[in-house]
């Protein structure tokens, strides 16, 4: 959903800019579409949330080493990890 409405500009001429927030080991199960949108140019914004390993009390189940090598390695696509 997020990278459709990221391609409203080209298609209807509207810029959008869909915000997305998920768990981080979450965003995998989303791949195909953030590679897809990536590819198309599409705008948006996904967080994942708690980012690395900074939130200790989430628990083990909640924290994701993967998904930072997911938005380094993904073309097209900026990737920030806040400090």
């Amino acid at each position: 959903m997020l990278t459709s409405l990221g391609l409203s500009a080209p298609h209807f001429g509207t810029r959008l800019l869909p915000v997305g927030a998920v768990y981080d080991p979450f965003i995998a199960r989303g791949l195909d579409a953030i590679n897809y949108g990536c590819y198309h140019d599409a705008r948006f914004l996904l967080v994942g949330t708690p980012s690395g390993l900074t939130l200790a009390g989430e628990g083990g189940a909640h924290q994701s080493i993967n998904t930072p090598l997911i938005g380094m390695g993904q073309p097209n696509l900026d990737y920030f990890e806040p400090a």
